[in-house]
Protein backbone atom coordinates (compact mmCIF):
# COMPACT_ATOMS: atom_id res chain seq x y z
CA UNK A 1 0.00 0.00 0.00
CA UNK A 2 1.23 3.64 -0.62
CA UNK A 3 0.08 7.26 -0.64
CA UNK A 4 -1.05 8.00 -4.10
CA UNK A 5 -0.99 12.10 -4.90
CA UNK A 6 -3.98 13.80 -6.51
CA UNK A 7 -4.33 17.37 -7.58
CA UNK A 8 -5.79 19.80 -9.64
CA UNK A 9 -4.92 21.76 -12.57
CA UNK A 10 -5.55 25.60 -13.17
CA UNK A 11 -9.20 26.97 -11.97
CA UNK A 12 -10.03 23.63 -10.61
CA UNK A 13 -9.53 22.97 -6.80
CA UNK A 14 -9.90 19.15 -4.81
CA UNK A 15 -12.91 18.81 -2.53
CA UNK A 16 -10.72 15.95 -0.64
CA UNK A 17 -7.08 15.46 0.78
CA UNK A 18 -4.37 15.79 -0.66
CA UNK A 19 -2.89 12.44 -0.46
CA UNK A 20 -5.20 8.71 -0.29
CA UNK A 21 -4.13 5.47 -0.27
CA UNK A 22 -4.39 2.91 -3.12
CA UNK A 23 -3.36 -0.73 -3.99
CA UNK A 24 -2.16 -1.91 -7.38
CA UNK A 25 -3.61 1.08 -9.49
CA UNK A 26 -6.82 1.07 -7.14
CA UNK A 27 -7.81 3.86 -4.53
CA UNK A 28 -9.02 2.82 -1.68
CA UNK A 29 -10.42 6.01 -0.58
CA UNK A 30 -12.84 8.02 -2.78
CA UNK A 31 -11.21 10.02 -4.68
CA UNK A 32 -11.18 13.54 -4.39
CA UNK A 33 -13.56 15.23 -7.18
CA UNK A 34 -11.54 18.47 -9.25
CA UNK A 35 -14.24 21.24 -8.45
CA UNK A 36 -13.80 24.84 -10.09
CA UNK A 37 -12.76 27.55 -7.93
CA UNK A 38 -15.54 29.52 -6.97
CA UNK A 39 -16.64 33.08 -8.33
CA UNK A 40 -14.95 35.92 -5.62
CA UNK A 41 -17.45 37.68 -4.27
CA UNK A 42 -15.68 40.88 -3.98
CA UNK A 43 -15.61 40.94 -7.96
CA UNK A 44 -19.33 40.63 -8.05
CA UNK A 45 -20.77 44.27 -9.40
CA UNK A 46 -24.77 45.15 -9.43
CA UNK A 47 -24.18 46.69 -12.43
CA UNK A 48 -28.17 48.29 -13.34
CA UNK A 49 -30.49 50.14 -11.24
CA UNK A 50 -33.12 48.22 -9.20
CA UNK A 51 -36.04 47.11 -10.69
CA UNK A 52 -38.91 45.27 -8.83
CA UNK A 53 -38.10 41.56 -10.52
CA UNK A 54 -34.43 41.35 -11.40
CA UNK A 55 -31.35 42.49 -10.46
CA UNK A 56 -28.13 42.61 -13.06
CA UNK A 57 -24.84 42.04 -12.14
CA UNK A 58 -21.47 41.23 -13.41
CA UNK A 59 -18.45 39.33 -12.23
CA UNK A 60 -14.85 37.62 -14.05
CA UNK A 61 -15.36 34.89 -16.26
CA UNK A 62 -13.71 31.47 -15.11
CA UNK A 63 -11.92 29.50 -18.09
CA UNK A 64 -12.58 26.12 -17.49
CA UNK A 65 -16.74 27.52 -16.40
CA UNK A 66 -18.51 26.09 -19.36
CA UNK A 67 -21.31 27.98 -17.57
CA UNK A 68 -22.79 29.96 -14.34
CA UNK A 69 -25.84 29.14 -11.96
CA UNK A 70 -27.54 30.49 -8.62
CA UNK A 71 -26.17 28.12 -5.56
CA UNK A 72 -28.94 29.11 -3.87
CA UNK A 73 -30.96 32.55 -3.05
CA UNK A 74 -32.24 32.92 0.35
CA UNK A 75 -34.97 35.42 1.35
CA UNK A 76 -33.66 37.60 3.75
CA UNK A 77 -36.73 38.68 5.72
CA UNK A 78 -37.89 35.05 6.40
CA UNK A 79 -34.56 33.20 6.27
CA UNK A 80 -36.14 30.80 3.54
CA UNK A 81 -34.95 29.73 0.23
CA UNK A 82 -35.99 31.47 -2.82
CA UNK A 83 -35.83 30.10 -6.66
CA UNK A 84 -34.99 32.65 -8.10
CA UNK A 85 -33.59 32.16 -11.72
CA UNK A 86 -30.00 33.17 -13.30
CA UNK A 87 -29.34 34.47 -17.09
CA UNK A 88 -26.46 35.42 -18.51
CA UNK A 89 -23.66 36.08 -21.36
CA UNK A 90 -20.10 35.37 -21.16
CA UNK A 91 -18.11 38.32 -22.86
CA UNK A 92 -14.90 37.85 -21.67
CA UNK A 93 -13.14 38.54 -19.57
CA UNK A 94 -16.55 39.34 -17.86
CA UNK A 95 -19.87 37.39 -17.52
CA UNK A 96 -22.96 39.33 -17.11
CA UNK A 97 -26.42 38.20 -15.98
CA UNK A 98 -29.63 38.95 -14.56
CA UNK A 99 -31.12 37.35 -11.50
CA UNK A 100 -34.96 37.34 -11.86
CA UNK A 101 -38.42 36.22 -10.73
CA UNK A 102 -37.67 37.87 -7.70
CA UNK A 103 -40.29 39.48 -5.42
CA UNK A 104 -40.49 43.46 -5.48
CA UNK A 105 -39.65 45.13 -2.50
CA UNK A 106 -37.57 42.50 -1.39
CA UNK A 107 -33.96 41.28 -0.04
CA UNK A 108 -32.13 38.62 -1.07
CA UNK A 109 -28.65 36.25 0.07
CA UNK A 110 -27.60 34.95 -3.39
CA UNK A 111 -24.62 32.69 -3.73
CA UNK A 112 -23.26 31.95 -7.35
CA UNK A 113 -21.78 28.24 -8.47
CA UNK A 114 -19.44 27.84 -11.94
CA UNK A 115 -20.40 24.08 -13.33
CA UNK A 116 -17.34 22.72 -15.74
CA UNK A 117 -18.66 20.88 -19.26
CA UNK A 118 -19.31 18.08 -17.47
CA UNK A 119 -21.84 19.39 -14.65
CA UNK A 120 -20.17 19.27 -11.38
CA UNK A 121 -20.55 22.64 -9.95
CA UNK A 122 -17.57 23.97 -8.22
CA UNK A 123 -17.97 25.63 -4.76
CA UNK A 124 -20.05 28.27 -4.36
CA UNK A 125 -19.13 32.47 -4.39
CA UNK A 126 -19.70 33.62 -0.83
CA UNK A 127 -22.87 35.16 -0.47
CA UNK A 128 -23.60 38.72 -1.78
CA UNK A 129 -26.92 40.90 -0.99
CA UNK A 130 -29.27 41.94 -3.66
CA UNK A 131 -32.65 44.31 -3.53
CA UNK A 132 -35.40 44.86 -5.66
CA UNK A 133 -37.36 47.94 -5.99
CA UNK A 134 -41.20 47.80 -4.64
CA UNK A 135 -43.11 47.24 -6.88
CA UNK A 136 -46.12 49.04 -9.45
CA UNK A 137 -49.59 47.75 -9.72
CA UNK A 138 -49.53 46.25 -13.07
CA UNK A 139 -46.66 44.36 -11.09
CA UNK A 140 -49.95 43.30 -8.97
CA UNK A 141 -51.72 42.29 -11.68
Amino acid sequence: MSACFFDCNGDFVRDGPWYTMCVDDRWTRAVPVCRLHSVDVTLINIVSRMSSSEVEISFPAISQAASYDIYDAITISTNEPYAASFSFVVERPNVSGSIYNLQPNSSYMVRIVAVDDDGTRGYPSEPFIIHTARGSISDKI
